[in-house]
């Protein structure tokens, strides 16, 4: 009886996702908001048809977001067609690095000095809640592999690197916090964490997207026969993420590096006018992955929705949430993008969208299953959840005003033109 009630939320879940893209685009929130309060709504807060605890349910939640990035990050992937030799990556690449890593560090001094966790809990508090979503962030997405809007290419890219280059932290916090037990130093986690484990889950993402363009660009043009791109998305992204996590690389970064390799091949034939300038691989398997992506987005934030328990509610999660998005995030993007020609009015828009939400709750409970955590773990699921609850309504009801602010996709093509001629980051 217990798992008809969660057919019944996944079956109304995807009612709703459904019929709602042409109810909100009269209302001023978007759809993660609807998803959201959905599941809040089903929960023990609501009408109580739906209960799901944190500490009993953590390896499905683990899975279920866990696929939900995977997938994400493939989608996103294949949206930048920007050649890699474009000075514009700096600017993604230093918000995923240098701005990622101020993140964790402010988010954990926070956590260390107003609410008095020890050095690991803090520094895993800061890696957990520092990755900018690529789940929930689609408003302010690149909307398909031709748009050239500067801010969206930014975000986009941003959010696909940066649930990798967090991964390394949400190590170090376990460490010393001793889940895994005390024998390890600060080299061990620079070499295995750091390099080993970021190096290799590029380096398999390229390999294996090299090989699949290569593969289907054989069966296509030489062999003149089909293939079936809904199969090819499912199995891309397992082979890189399963190679990547069996050799102990990061696989989120793997499978983003497989999608992009396979769309940088793509827009190489294309320029270059060569034998074959119509591969379309890349367009086919982004239509059915745009289709999963926003499957997995329904049940993830109705998830979300149903975790959320409102007696553990207090003055600390407000503080800790509303810094993370009003002043450390704008903070670090402003640090990031120092030495760049962005205008105020781009920083200021990057700085808003740092939209927390999947992939906080991936590392969540990734860090829940790897050991048992002291006090089960409790400070790090409030504070966590909180503050992606805060995130998707303050980012979700905010999103369409500010967009429509920000001028008409004429106007922003104009800025990114002149944009991308400057960066100097």
């Amino acid at each position: 009886m217990e798992s008809a009630k969660y057919f019944i939320l996944v079956g109304a879940l995807l009612f709703i996702m459904a019929i709602s893209p042409g109810m909100l685009k009269k209302l001023p929130i978007t759809s993660s908001v609807i998803y959201l309060l959905f599941g809040i709504l089903l929960g023990s807060h609501g009408f109580g048809i739906l209960s799901l605890d944190h500490l009993e349910n953590a390896k499905a939640i683990e899975l279920i977001s866990e696929l939900t990035v995977l997938i994400s990050l493939f989608t996103v992937g294949l949206k930048l067609r920007l050649d890699l030799t474009d000075r514009l990556w700096l600017l993604p690449l230093s918000l995923a690095t240098l701005s990622m890593v101020l993140t964790i560090s402010l988010i954990a001094l926070l956590a260390h000095f107003f609410l008095g966790m020890g050095p690991g809990h803090a520094i895993l508090l800061g890696a957990i809640i520092s990755p900018t979503d690529p789940v929930l962030a689609s408003e302010v997405q690149l909307s398909d592999p031709n748009d050239r809007n500067l801010r969206k290419f930014v975000l986009t890219s941003e959010g696909g690197m940066n649930d990798g280059t967090a991964f390394p932290f949400v190590m170090l916090g376990l460490f010393i916090i001793g889940v895994e037990g005390q024998d390890w130093s600060l080299g061990q986690w620079v070499y295995k964490d750091l390099l080993w484990a970021i190096g290799s889950g590029l380096l398999i993402g390229v390999a294996w997207g090299i090989i699949v363009s290569k593969i289907t660009a054989y069966i296509k043009v030489v062999r003149n026969s089909f293939y079936l791109e809904d199969f090819l998305t499912i199995s891309s992204i397992a082979v890189s993420y399963g190679i990547a996590i069996q050799v102990h690389g990061y696989g989120f970064l793997a499978v983003f590096a497989n999608a992009l390799t396979i769309r940088q091949i793509e827009l190489r034939r294309t320029i270059k006018r060569s034998e074959h300038p119509t591969q379309d691989l890349p367009d086919n398997v982004l239509s059915f992955n745009e289709q999963l992506e926003r499957i997995f987005e329904v049940v993830s934030v109705g998830i979300v929705g149903l975790l959320i328990d409102f007696r553990t509610f207090s003055f600390d999660c407000v503080v800790v949430a509303l810094t993370t998005i009003l002043l450390i995030r704008p903070v670090s993007v402003f640090a990031g993008t120092l030495f760049s020609r962005l205008n105020l009015r781009d920083k200021l828009f990057l700085s808003w969208f740092g939209v927390r939400g999947i992939g906080s709750v991936y590392y969540l409970f990734f860090s829940l299953n790897v050991g048992k955590l002291p006090g089960g773990g409790e400070a790090l699921t409030k504070y966590t959840l909180w503050t992606i609850l805060f995130s998707i309504f303050i980012h979700g009801v905010s999103i369409k005003l500010i967009l429509k602010r920000y001028g008409s996709k004429k106007q922003e093509a104009s800025q990114s033109a002149v944009a991308r001629e400057a960066p100097e980051v």
